[in-house]
């Protein structure tokens, strides 16, 4: 079922890039596109696939901080490798795919469920707080501009904010007030139980309660050790503008000098803000429109295709493909342990 829905949503990823590729160049000549690319500066590129990859790389380290607070001595290599599932699995699913499946390798790793739940929530709530102060700060700073070429773009920012809000909220309500959440999926499963989707629902309810238990250990953990929220947010904060500086990269490859680091930076902010909770994969197609439209006056329209393709094929369409290779050696890997120990399991029965 679940490679299916991964198979399905690979499809649905696949389809929307052809969509977008093909809406993005239909009317112009490639001839010209490849010549424009053709002229930037390399150097610049290089830097903005550094960005990207410290990205990957400052989530990993907040993982390693958050799991050394819980007493487990993962190296950093298996936390920037539960990093790239992370980004893969989040850009080919719809809503949130990301997330689950690093528990679900973290706990391969002999890490309790509950803990590992804890850590990614905690990690959500930096990164969502981490973006929405982003933008607060380039509001303060930069409103008339921010306002100036965001056009439609605000009113869909807007909505990215309050679901940001929201989902801020109820991260912190999980993580803090765990007999609310217990309550609200007792409830759930009571529904699901009558319609005769949950068949047992004694039993789903049982093992829910020891993950809801560990999980409230974990937070309890976290209250008394504030600090550990104080490690982990400079790493999603360096997270956060590390990808934000690819637009930055990509505009001083061209040669441009006319706009600062922030401005670019404070509409990378609103977009991302904008486009990353619809539920598309990757936020394919819209991204790119959103990108388009917000950076008319930046690039120039002479420009503003080639930058276009460059900005979303450094920070995602590169690093899509290397955290696919990434998620492909891990499920192999894991194929491979289970196999091997099923087969250790069969000799020592034999003998």
């Amino acid at each position: 079922m679940k490679k299916n829905k991964t198979l399905w949503s690979l499809f649905i990823l696949i389809a929307l890039i052809a969509v977008t590729f093909y809406y993005l160049i239909r009317n112009y000549e490639i001839k010209k596109l490849i010549n424009t690319i053709m002229q930037i500066n390399p150097i610049y590129l290089a830097a903005g696939l550094l960005f990207m990859f410290i990205f990957i790389a400052s989530e990993g380290l907040g993982i390693r901080a958050l799991l050394r607070s819980f007493n487990y001595r993962h190296s950093y290599l298996k936390c920037l490798k539960y990093s790239f599932l992370g980004f893969y699995y989040c850009s080919i699913m719809p809503v949130s795919g990301g997330q689950p499946v690093q528990i679900y390798y973290m706990n391969k790793d002999e890490i309790e469920v509950g803990d590992a739940s804890l850590c990614i929530m905690l990690i959500t709530i930096c990164y969502q707080l981490g973006i929405l102060l982003t933008c607060l700060f380039a509001l303060i700073l930069r409103y008339n501009f921010i306002i100036q070429n965001l056009g439609v773009l605000k009113y869909s920012s807007l909505l990215g904010a309050i679901i940001n809000i929201v989902m801020v909220s109820l991260c912190i309500t999980a993580t803090f007030r765990s007999n609310i959440i217990e309550k609200a999926i007792s409830f759930i499963i009571s529904v699901l139980s009558k319609i005769r989707v949950i068949k047992n629902p004694e039993k789903v309810m049982g093992k829910i309660k020891i993950q809801i238990e560990n999980f409230r250990q974990g937070a309890s953990y976290v209250k008394s050790n504030p600090k550990i929220l104080l490690m982990t947010l400079p790493c999603i904060v360096i997270q956060i503008l590390s990808r934000l500086s690819v637009a930055y990269a990509v505009y001083r490859s061209f040669g441009l000098h006319g706009f600062g680091y922030f401005d670019i930076l404070s509409l990378q902010a609103f977009l991302a803000l904008g486009v990353e909770y619809l539920p598309i994969p990757g936020s394919v197609g819209v991204a790119e429109a959103g990108f388009y439209k917000v950076n008319s006056m930046i690039f120039g329209s002479e420009r503003l295709m080639s930058a276009t393709l460059l900005t979303r094929g450094i920070s995602y369409y590169a690093f899509l493909l290397i955290s696919g290779g990434v998620a492909v050696y891990t499920h192999i890997s894991q194929t491979f342990v289970q196999f091997k120990g099923k087969k250790s399991t069969h000799k020592a029965t034999l003998l």
